[in-house]
Order: C-alpha cells, then structure tokens, then sequence
C-alpha cells in the first residue's frame, strides 16, 4: 500500500514538472487569468446597466436594476473562481502556479501601464 502511494506521488510529480518544462502550465495560468479580467469586465457591464435601470422612476424597471445588480455581484464573486481553480490544481499536484515567475511579471507590469 504505501509503495502504491510512493508511486503514485512520483507520478504527480513527473506531471508536474512535465508541465512546467513544456510551458503547458504558464498557458493555463495566462487562459485563467484572461477568464478572470473578462469576468470582472463584465460584471462592471452588468452592474453600470443596473444602475442605468435602477434610477428609473418606474417600478417595474427598479425591480429589473436590483436583479441584474444581484447578477453583477454573482458575476464578479465569480471571477475570483479561476483563481481557485488553479490553487487547486496546485494542491492536487498539476503544478500550475508554481510554474509561473511573478518577479518578471510584477516588474514589467509597471511599464506596461
């Protein structure tokens, strides 16, 4: 038993390291983060047209804000999912964001802007 879980950590470890050699992991990285800006960006969207019913003097246009404003809440809780996601990837052993050197990207993130 304990040799079949020796093999099978190896095994995630080979995965692992398979994945940061080939780039595979610094791609997932870049995918989810993308998601998570779109997300975001779009529960901005939501919300900005929320408010636009919101401050309508009818009611049943109120009662339309207050809905797409729960619906730009859930949408931006939501974007903080593939963040998740890839901690968890890290835990289970596919090695994702230990790939990724956020040294470079905190350094050129500056100039960028």
């Amino acid at each position: 038993m304990l040799g079949e879980t020796v093999v099978l950590q190896s095994g995630a470890d080979q995965a692992g390291t398979a994945v940061c050699e080939t780039g595979f992991g610094e791609l997932i990285v870049i995918g989810l983060g993308l998601i998570t800006i779109f997300l975001v960006l779009l529960a901005v969207y939501r919300g900005t047209l929320a408010f636009n019913k919101y401050g309508s003097p009818r009611t049943e246009k109120k009662r339309e804000g207050q809905e797409q404003l729960k619906g730009a809440g859930i949408t931006l809780v939501g974007a903080f999912m593939p963040g998740v996601f890839a901690a968890i990837l890290d835990q289970v052993g596919l090695v994702t964001l230990s790939c990724v050197d956020l040294s470079n990207v905190l350094v050129l993130a500056p100039v960028m802007f």
